[in-house]
């Protein structure tokens, strides 16, 4: 092909995708929608991306500041939750379902759009033996939370955790989406 010739780019390029709703979501930045594509591009089949802030901030131009504050403006919308794994570790990103995601799907579409949830990690760090998060829930008291261990010792670290990521979600999604407030 010769430059400026027509082509079909269907399937010819690999690069990011960024969903509808995350790329037209007014609250948040061009570079944050971009480092949300660059993410689900990372994305591993358990839903989990783990690539390094620096490899971040080299595919996207920016600084590793800049890719922080990134990572933050997402947080803040309840699109991402990371998890710090500990120095010299890369975090891991987890994908969190924003009701966005199912107003543009309907407003495309006319129906709510099946949900594919995030396979388990392999690694024994990060897998957890207690319940499911459920972000839709709108009552704090009915969403399900670590089993007590009988003999009043406290839960194992996997499953504190577990707890402890469950409990930022919705408090993220709280302060970014007041209407699902009680």
């Amino acid at each position: 092909m010769k430059p400026g010739e027509f082509f079909n780019p269907y399937r010819i390029f690999r690069g990011v995708f960024v969903p509808a709703a995350v790329a037209g979501n007014q609250r948040l930045s061009q570079g944050a929608r971009m480092c949300y594509g660059q993410l689900v591009r990372y994305g591993g089949q358990n839903g989990i991306a783990w690539p390094s802030q620096k490899k971040l901030a080299e595919a996207m131009g920016v600084r590793e500041r800049q890719v922080r504050n990134y990572i933050d403006e997402l947080e803040r919308e309840a699109l991402i939750v990371s998890d710090r794994r500990g120095l010299g570790r890369t975090q891991l990103y987890h994908f969190a379902w924003h009701p966005s995601f199912d107003e543009e799907n309907e407003k495309e579409t006319g129906t709510t759009m099946p949900v594919r949830p995030a396979k388990e990690c392999r690694s024994e760090r990060h897998n957890s033996a207690g319940p499911s998060l459920e972000i839709h829930s709108r009552d704090s008291s009915s969403t399900p939370r670590t089993p007590p261990l009988s003999g009043g010792a406290a839960p194992p670290k996997k499953l504190r955790r577990q707890d402890k990521h469950r409990d930022r979600l919705e408090q993220l999604i709280g302060e970014a989406i007041p209407e699902l407030q009680p």
